[in-house]
């Protein structure tokens, strides 16, 4: 009883808890779904954090809320910024006050960058004040660091082999050396400065793995010990030297000043100096490195102002506008600080017009703005004429106002001008004295690269705009192809209904009926060798029971511009010879081998009836096995229906069927091809072998990107061709055949295009297609005829009607049921499996809707999101057969018909159609006249798709009620 209670009380505090979670979300911005206890911490990749942001910028605008799982409101535009930091300054003057903000402090609430309240405004001004005497009364500032760039200098002299120089340790030091003489008074050698390279080495450690502690103990050692050192001597009544003399000076009269602040204000300057401007000059020698043009135009500019011998100082700068402008566009370029420091609200307030509570965590990225800001067109080039007018003289007032490196307001780095002053110099320094060179190789391969991305870019032109690819992956790393349909859908909104995706090879997706009809029908539909015969007569696929004149229809139709396949890996996996079979194939032996294979399946369900037969048998055979289950509230229907509709499939193929109590060799391909089609759409190396197809015959990668498919075939492929032999055993070709392997040889022995290769492959693309896809559509069936009682005894009642009780479905009952009709309609679109096509290539420069894609080019026409979004369909996710019947209940709506296209459309639309809609009707039919489908009790049907290259829907048990006739 004890452990009851227990239970129920913790179960009932969480239950709470979430709720009142949840509740609490609704106070702060929109932005991704936090979860219980852990917000947003296991959904975000925090080593590309500032990648997250600018993607849930995209996604939720300039303010949203992330949670760590504290929430913490992001703010990623400059006017949201500037208004609450500038603006509204004292609103957003707080800190976090909690770890791991704490980590670097001496002294509760102490020092400048972390502190808050009093406390900081008397450490900041107390700091400032001391920075501004140093660099404006003595000038002491800019003396050190002038001398600490002649140190630099004659660092670099002494090195002997200059090929090969590596620029970490002597900026560290040239930086190192000028925080150390501000703060403590004293200066390393560049050959014994361990001590030094330690300190920054364990800082970089610490700011990696925050958890370890042992890090800011040996820092916060070293900085005691220089405290210590500085005053060792010292006496108040002398002239300070450095910050830590004058601040000691300083606490003799000003309360608020004490040790334990000096200790925390070194460490806020030896933190935020150390790291910062080090790394701004080490990405300043790879940018121009790679830019030896802007090096040229700086050291041209040095020259002339500053002379070849003389030093810089702040005087020159206003005569060296280039020269600054590249010194700004290196800040907003390398913008180091993927995320800012912590700011907290000390009141309710907002940012425009969007309510942020007392107490909220802020953070004002800065670095979206510098990489992002529609003023930074272009922001991932390196460009320093976009902070210069044309005249290339004066700023450019707008872009300078949007640089921020230093963030704003009153909380923006106390050591700002240091800072500049040290950029200023290094960077005039080094290029006075230096050019600079990657070595010859990288040279090279950079090169290489660069000619390489500038082709990609520029053949980008060719396509249709879409999103934003990158070079080598396109748009692999940015799309989920887990949910490819939704991506399909918001890049329709974005770029509309035709647009170009990277996989890395260009694809262009077309999402609206109008485009892939002119794609796939008007520009695709017939084969420009029909026209070579002008007695030839064509039956079009909408008119149905209507011949034309080939004569005539030259002129109406343009001829088989999409009619292509990509005739490349992964495509290529399940033909047994190349370019075999009917799905993947492509010119004359794609027209041979479906137009063999249509008229074989034409015969057996026009002329013998033997296809609707065979789908009579099967339904009969899956009632019996429905009857021998005992316990029907419990039933889960996915066996079944697989032995159901594969039945249909082998007995067409192959003459024979499975028992359902023995029907493991079956299910087991079913499985593997479940898997393999699962495992193939979650590796982005296959599509990478697409474009670079070499990467397949590389040890381990050439497995993982396509030789342990060719494996995982292997045993698919064994069963279809144990299953022909099976056929072929004791067939002679005068016999009459009795599936389509039979009535394929048969054809074999009079036509010199069909062969035993393309027979296999005939097999396998019918029964990779037919397998999966009506099984998963009737599977939909049953759980939407489960959530819908409703339609389910519409469609019953005009079964009893029509069909009878006791009566068989067949193709002439269907034309006297059309809410029947309407129904199986409607499911194909509402199920909807296919979240992306097959591929097809176009053959010839072409264009859809005056929008222009050249020859070669692989094209998807998305049939999902016509189903799915066309606004033929309103409110698509609702599952409504009425959508297919006018206003009577009895006539079709043709604008809808016309629009479904489950078998995608043209020429290459899927050639098993008609026995898929057989298969539908009778396997509705059958199974509505014989039971009532409802959710096993106490469950309630869950409609969420599983993604394993087609839509399947989760396993989950139904209730099956007879109908008592």
């Amino acid at each position: 009883m004890f452990f009851l209670s227990v239970l129920l009380f913790l179960t009932t505090a969480l239950a709470v808890y979430i709720w009142r979670f949840y509740e609490s979300t609704k106070r702060y911005p929109k932005g991704p779904r936090p979860y219980p206890f852990v917000g947003n911490l296991f959904t975000m990749n925090f080593l590309k954090i500032h990648e997250e942001i600018a993607k849930f910028s995209k996604e939720y605008g300039n303010i949203f809320t992330i949670y760590l799982p504290k929430p913490h409101v992001v703010i990623t535009d400059f006017d949201g910024v500037n208004e609450a930091f500038v603006k509204k300054g004292d609103d957003f003057i707080g800190r976090s006050g909690i770890f791991p903000d704490t980590i670097f402090q001496n002294v509760e609430n102490g020092g400048v960058i972390f502190s808050q309240g009093e406390n900081w405004r008397e450490q900041r001004r107390a700091a400032l004040h001391i920075l501004r005497d140093f660099g404006m009364g003595k000038n002491l500032m800019e003396e050190q660091v002038l001398v600490s760039a002649q140190d630099f200098l004659a660092h670099l002299a002494s090195i002997k082999n200059k090929d090969e120089v590596f620029l970490r340790t002597p900026l560290q030091v040239f930086i190192g050396n000028i925080i150390n003489e501000t703060l403590f008074g004293f200066r390393y050698d560049y050959d014994n400065c361990s001590r030094m390279m330690n300190a920054a080495d364990e800082l970089n450690v610490l700011t990696e793995a925050t958890n370890n502690d042992r890090p800011y103990l040996q820092l916060r050692r070293t900085i005691k010990e220089d405290v210590a050192r500085a005053l060792e001597s010292y006496s108040v009544d002398q002239e300070p030297e450095c910050l830590v003399q004058a601040y000691y000076q300083k606490m003799q009269n000003n309360p608020n000043l004490n040790y334990e602040n000096l200790l925390n204000v070194c460490m806020d300057f030896y933190l935020a100096g150390m790291e910062t401007t080090t790394t701004t000059l080490r990405w300043a020698s790879l940018l121009f490195a790679s830019y030896p043009d802007v090096q040229e135009k700086i050291r041209e500019e040095i020259l002339r102002v500053v002379g070849p011998e003389g030093k810089p100082t702040s005087s020159h700068r206003p005569k060296m506008p280039y020269t600054n402008a590249a010194i700004q566009e290196l800040q907003r370029r390398a913008n180091i600080l993927p995320l800012n420091v912590v700011h907290r609200t000390v009141r309710d307030t907002s940012v425009k017009g969007v309510e942020i509570p007392a107490d909220t965590h802020v953070l004002g990225e800065i670095h979206q703005i510098m990489a992002h800001s529609p003023v930074f067109k272009d922001g991932h080039e390196f460009r320093p004429e976009r902070f210069l007018m044309e005249d290339g003289i004066t700023p450019n007032k707008e872009a300078v106002d949007l640089l921020c490196p230093f963030s704003m307001g009153k909380r923006q780095c106390a050591g700002e001008a240091l800072a500049r002053v040290e950029l200023f110099v290094g960077v005039v320094t080094l290029l006075q004295n230096y050019r600079m060179f990657f070595l010859s190789v990288l040279l090279f391969l950079t090169t290489a690269l660069a000619i390489y991305i500038w082709r990609f870019y520029e053949n980008t032109k060719r396509y249709p705009k879409g999103p934003r690819p990158y070079p080598f992956v396109g748009n692999l790393l940015t799309l989920d192809f887990f949910k490819i349909h939704e991506e399909f859908a918001k890049l329709t909104k974005e770029y509309g209904s035709i647009f170009t995706i990277y996989m890395p090879k260009p694809h262009v997706v077309i999402t609206d009926f109008d485009g892939v009809n002119e794609a796939f029908v008007k520009k695709g539909e017939f084969s420009i060798d029909c026209f070579s015969n002008p007695s030839l007569e064509l039956r079009t696929s909408v008119h149905q029971d209507k011949y034309w004149p080939a004569s005539i229809l030259e002129f109406i139709f343009t001829g088989d511009d999409f009619i292509g396949r990509s005739g490349i890996f992964p495509d290529t996996l399940f033909q047994n010879v190349e370019n075999g079979g009917v799905i993947f194939s492509q010119g004359e032996n794609w027209r041979e081998q479906r137009r063999a294979s249509l008229h074989i399946l034409r015969d057996f369900g026009m002329g013998k009836n033997l296809m609707e037969e065979q789908v009579l048998l099967s339904a009969q055979d899956f009632l019996a096995h429905l009857a021998s289950i005992k316990n029907k509230d419990e039933i889960c229907l996915r066996e079944p229906i697989q032995v159901f509709i594969a039945n249909i499939i082998n007995k067409t193929l192959y003459g024979f069927s499975y028992e359902y109590d023995n029907c493991g060799r079956l299910m087991k391909a079913a499985d593997e091809l479940n898997v393999l089609i699962e495992s193939m759409r979650s590796n982005p190396l296959i599509f990478v072998g697409q474009l670079f197809p070499i990467i397949h015959r590389l040890p381990v990668i050439g497995h993982m990107s396509k030789g342990r498919y060719v494996d995982m075939t292997a045993g698919l492929r064994r069963t279809i061709r144990e299953d022909v032999t099976r056929a072929l055993e004791s067939y002679t070709p005068d016999q009459e055949p009795e599936c389509l392997v039979q009535a394929y040889y048969q054809k074999m022995q009079s036509n010199s295009h069909l062969n035993y290769e393309n027979l296999l492959n005939v097999c396998m693309d019918f029964y990779t297609a037919g397998m999966e896809t009506t099984t998963t559509t009737l599977r939909w069936a049953s759980l939407f005829f489960a959530t819908h009682p409703e339609v389910q005894e519409k469609i019953r009642e005009e079964i009893l009607r029509i069909v009878g009780p006791e009566g068989k479905p067949t193709s002439s009952d269907r034309s006297k049921m059309p809410y029947t009709n309407a129904a199986i309609q409607e499911l194909q679109r509402r199920a909807n499996i296919l979240p992306m096509n097959v591929v097809h290539r176009t053959v010839r420069d072409t264009s859809v809707k005056g929008v222009k894609i050249p020859a070669d080019t692989h094209v998807l026409g998305e049939i999902h999101q016509i189903m799915a979004h066309s606004p033929v369909f309103k409110d698509g996710h609702e599952f409504r057969p009425e959508r297919f019947l006018m206003e009577d209940g009895i006539t079709p709506n043709k604008e809808a018909v016309d629009h479904l296209c489950p078998f995608s459309m043209g020429k290459r639309q899927c050639a098993g159609e008609a026995l898929a809609r057989v298969e539908l009707f009778v396997g509705v039919v059958t199974l509505l006249q014989n039971y009532r489908i409802e959710p096993a009790k106490g469950r309630k049907v869950d409609l969420e798709p599983i993604f394993a290259g087609i839509l399947l829907p989760k396993r989950q048990p139904l209730r099956l009620i007879p109908i008592v006739q």
